[in-house]
């Protein structure tokens, strides 16, 4: 729809399920999780206009049947598009081909590539904490947020979001952190300047005005 609300259009038919929309660079396309069963969620992706429906992730091999959960895509350049699977950071090409895995934590409830597309912010369960690591693999890790039930008591799962810039990130959950009576916390990426936005009240999915 416009940005005024007008102009809505369906996208998706029937059964498809459209959750965790994510638009293409070039505003053309949208890939999103479709849940097929309750076991098993893919991404697919469509033609912005509606139409040219594709699936793009597929169980690995082996995999049980609708034992596979695909899910929160995003674009990276050259077209590549991640998600999480078992909890890591994967991508693949928008064919579906080129799979690569790119974390190894194997505990991540949330990420954010970078708008450079060479760091990714990571919402580490394993070790509890908020970190950027190389979109890549190697090089130091930056932690933003240690450990994170000294600021989200009940919810371990944050949502994450980069300034346009790439200097900062915006952190949020639906638990109110701490003491503060918000949810929304600002960062550099360099980890200092940690800063709570006040009276927000529970927050989800920040983003940030371009």
């Amino acid at each position: 729809m416009n940005a005024d609300g007008s102009n809505k259009r369906r996208l998706t038919q029937g059964s498809v399920s459209g959750d965790y929309p994510a638009w293409s660079p070039d505003g053309k396309t949208i890939a999103f999780m479709r849940a097929l069963t309750l076991e098993e969620h893919a991404i697919f992706s469509l033609n912005a206009g509606g139409g040219g429906l594709k699936r793009v992730t597929r169980p690995a091999p082996g995999t049980p049947v609708g034992g596979q959960v695909d899910h929160i895509p995003d674009w990276a350049p050259k077209g590549r598009i991640l998600f999480l699977r078992l909890s890591d950071v994967y991508s693949v090409n928008a064919r579906g081909g080129g799979l690569t895995r790119l974390t190894k934590v194997g505990n991540i409830g949330d990420f954010a590539l970078s708008p450079d597309g060479k760091s990714l912010a990571i919402d580490n369960n394993a070790s509890q904490s908020i970190e950027i690591v190389p979109a890549r693999g190697g090089g130091p890790r930056v932690t933003l947020l240690h450990p994170i039930p000294d600021f989200v008591p009940d919810d371990p799962n944050v949502a994450l979001d980069w300034t346009p810039d790439g200097k900062a990130l915006a952190m949020a959950s639906s638990s109110v952190f701490g003491d503060q009576g918000s949810s929304l916390y600002i960062v550099n990426a360099d980890g200092t300047g940690l800063a709570v936005v006040p009276n927000t009240g529970d927050v989800l999915d920040p983003a940030w005005r371009p």
